[in-house]
């Protein structure tokens, strides 16, 4: 056996990757001091398993990693191999040669290998043994050494001398034995004082086993009483799911008849509301037509008096003129004449006063005449406002076209180069009505009737924006928009202060009130089966209109908007009239087709009441400072029906939010 190689890379002065080779003969290393020479023995020993760091030369296991110099950095491990010589197998290996490994990181971890294979320190330890190359050998003697051995004890000599004769190996093995057998006894004395502790149990055990054994055929024995009971009951839940199961069936059949019940009482009360809202209207106008016929009685009554003043003024006249007459009657000559002249006077006035009598009389027959035919004059109002109706309507047209033909008009123009003429082809066509026979807005598409709550300000703002849309025409394709028509809600458009929603609060604003009637033109765009652009619900549930039939507004950012998706203009009338908004759609049916709704409310959210203290309310007194509102979500469905009563088609119209407010008590 022989030192073969050794290889070195990061261990103290060398950085790089070092290998040194040895043959059979004496390999001698000579250099100046400082050169290396020991870190290559240090080298050696530390390789073979050395702890000590005394003994490297060393005040730290790190030390033995370079740690740079001025132009060079320093490295993160350190590793040494080293290659021995197995031919005559004294190592009981099967290689012909053993490479030791040892390598260390400055993280501390350490690792060994022998012949590339990973192992313990401990396994390079017992390899070593009994070659002359263990820790306690004579293989490494460096200075003072052999000094050392001669002056250290005989025992210490003795493991040089164990080393030597190969015996090293056995005597650490017999130490290591000992070692097992001191703790294996140690073990044998815990384990007898345990079996005697547990010698004292055995008896409460066997109690403890027998009561166990009996425990665990009780438990056999409820585990069968068990399912037994759970049997039974399984069969009494069976029997009563039958039975709830019945019920169920039944209870969804009443259900069902219910709810057809129910929409039968929803169309009737649909139906009943139209029929209210126009006797509302029917009513409305023959109110204003009795205060007109009123008034025509109170002016031909004025005119009456008026000619039994005149009658009386005349009798006067006349008796004062037959005075006259008495008096003159001696006078000849001219006053003769002037007799005459009266006389005719007095015949003038009395025809005058008969026919009085005569106009008197025609009078009172044309107010009797008046007071009958009240039925036939509301007849010919109705006729004479949708004849004024269809006029404006068709005013409206006309201003559309006149201004399509300017637009056009002037975009020729800004084709035409400076100084050219253009000319504007005109062709005049008829128009074609045949689809709507020969007239428009002729049938009633939808319409409703919401009460005003009293407010003044709030009706006149309501009136205001109502006349923004009255006669509005929204033509095929056309798209209408609630704020287009009614402007900027300010004061200086005529809108007052009144209550309003904003931010989820109840405050006064500039044009409160306006929304009833985007809401109520949004209820007929529905009931029209019109196509809605942009809607919004209210923070809060309004009373004007139904749960998911609102629509509200804010200048300049919120909108409602519809599309006219039918083939023929609409024409929107709105009015206040009576404390009531009355908002109607007239277009042209082609068939008799009619919109119902279908209203679910998916929940509902109660409010509450809440105290809060304010020093301002005097003492034992309470202020409501909110008036409270239910929270609702409610989902709108449209039904068009045909004329047969057939459902055509159900389609979803929207999601509504609605906020609940709690009522705020001051105290």
């Amino acid at each position: 056996m022989y030192l073969k190689a050794l290889e070195i890379q990061g261990f103290k002065s060398f950085a790089d990757k070092t290998v040194l080779s040895f043959g059979e003969d004496i390999t001698a290393i000579v250099g100046p001091n400082g050169s290396g020479k020991s870190n290559i023995a240090d080298a050696i020993r530390w390789v073979m398993g050395e702890q000590s760091t005394r003994t490297l030369r060393g005040s730290k296991m790190e030390d033995v990693i370079f740690d740079g110099t001025a132009k060079r950095k320093g490295l993160g491990f350190a590793e040494v191999s080293l290659v021995l010589d197995n031919t005559d197998h004294i190592f009981p290996r099967e290689e012909t040669e053993v490479a030791i490994t040892r390598r260390y990181y400055r993280s501390g971890e350490s690792e060994y290998y022998i012949n590339r294979h990973s192992c313990r320190l401990r396994d390079i330890n017992e390899l070593l043994m009994d070659t002359g190359l263990g820790r306690e050998g004579y293989s490494i003697i460096g200075q003072g050494r052999i000094d050392e051995i001669l002056s250290i004890k005989s025992a210490d000599r003795r493991e040089v001398f164990e080393e030597a004769a190969g015996i090293s190996r056995f005597r650490h093995r017999k130490e290591e034995a000992e070692r097992k057998l001191e703790r294996t006894q140690d073990n044998l004395v815990r384990i007898n004082d345990k079996i005697s502790e547990l010698e004292l149990q055995v008896e409460p055990l066997r109690v403890q086993a027998e009561k166990t054994r009996q425990y665990l055929r009780y438990r056999e024995e409820l585990r069968g009483l068990e399912v037994s009971v759970w049997m039974a009951q399984l069969e009494e839940l069976r029997a009563r799911s039958l039975v709830l199961q019945r019920d169920y069936d039944t209870a969804v059949s009443h259900r069902e008849d219910a709810r057809r019940a129910l929409e039968e009482l929803y169309t009737a009360g649909e139906e009943f509301s139209a029929q209210m809202r126009g006797k509302d209207i029917h009513a409305e106008e023959l109110r204003g037509e009795q205060a007109q016929l009123e008034q025509g009685i109170h002016s031909c009554e004025g005119e009456i008096n008026l000619l039994h003043n005149d009658m009386r003024n005349n009798s006067e006249n006349m008796a004062r003129i037959r005075e006259e007459q008495a008096q003159q009657e001696g006078r000849a000559g001219s006053l003769h004449q002037q007799i005459e002249e009266r006389r005719a006077r007095l015949e003038e006035i009395e025809r005058e006063m008969e026919r009085c009598r005569a106009g008197m009389g025609q009078v009172s027959r044309e107010v009797q005449r008046t007071l009958h035919s009240s039925g036939t004059l509301s007849e010919e109002l109705e006729q004479l406002r949708e004849r004024e109706r269809l006029e404006q309507a068709s005013a409206a047209e006309v201003r559309q076209l006149l201004s399509a033909l300017t637009a056009a008009a002037q975009e020729l123009l800004d084709q035409t180069a400076p100084g050219e003429s253009c000319k504007i082809p005109l062709i005049q066509t008829q128009p074609d009505f045949s689809g709507v026979s020969g007239q428009l807005y002729q049938d009633l598409l939808s319409s409703v009737v919401t009460p005003l709550d009293g407010v003044a300000t709030r009706g006149h703002n309501v009136a205001l924006a109502a006349s923004s849309c009255n006669g509005k025409v929204i033509m095929p394709g056309q798209v209408f928009s609630y704020l287009g028509a009614i402007g900027n809600p300010s004061v200086a458009n005529g809108y007052q202060t009144s209550t309003g929603y904003a931010n989820g609060e109840t405050v006064d604003m500039v044009g409160g009130g306006i929304c009833q009637v985007s809401s109520s033109i949004y209820y007929c765009t529905v009931y029209a089966n019109l196509e809605i652009v942009y809607r919004a619900n209210h923070a809060f549930v309004v009373g004007y209109v139904p749960n998911g039939l609102d629509a509200t507004v804010y200048y300049p950012s919120l909108d409602y908007k519809f599309r006219n998706n039918t083939g023929f203009p609409i024409k929107i009338v709105s009015y206040v009239s009576g404390g009531r908004l009355t908002v109607q759609f007239y277009g042209t049916k082609t068939d008799g087709s009619y919109v119902k709704t279908e209203r679910n409310t998916l929940d509902t959210v109660p409010w509450e009441t809440v105290y809060q203290p304010d020093s301002s309310i005097p003492r034992g007194t309470t202020k409501v400072k909110t008036t409270p509102y239910t929270g609702y979500t409610v989902e709108v469905y449209r039904l068009v029906y045909n004329a047969d009563g057939s459902l055509r088609s159900r389609t979803f119209e929207n999601k509504s939010r609605y906020s609940k407010r709690d009522k705020v008590i001051l105290f």
